[in-house]
């Protein structure tokens, strides 16, 4: 391991989280990449293969985290902007902000 990145236990929350270095087996094998957003699947993966940490890229400060969701925000309307009055692709919008802001830190 490099440093790079915070180390977390699998127990930690780390769904959701990017690898800040890729993931290696006993045999130096890698099992992931950096990068990879982690997911439940995976992590209960990685626990079937004996892994008991990761390091994951540094989470946003509480302002960068707001300022990626108003971006997030900015983009989305800026994209439905002709939508206007049509409830179906307003709907739509809806949802894939929801969505969206979901998957920010």
């Amino acid at each position: 391991m490099n440093g790079k990145g915070k180390g977390l236990a699998l127990d930690e929350r780390v769904v959701g989280c990017r690898l800040a270095q890729d993931v290696r087996d006993a045999a130096g094998r890698v099992l992931l990449a950096a990068g990879t957003e982690l997911t439940a699947a995976v992590v209960a993966s990685l626990r079937q293969r004996g892994v008991t940490g990761v390091h994951v890229e540094q989470a946003l400060d509480a302002a960068a985290a707001a300022a990626q969701r108003q971006a997030t925000t900015r983009r989305l309307a800026h994209l439905f902007r002709a939508a206007g009055g049509d409830e179906l692709l307003n709907r739509l919008h809806q949802e894939v902000l929801a969505y969206r802001l979901e998957k920010l830190p």
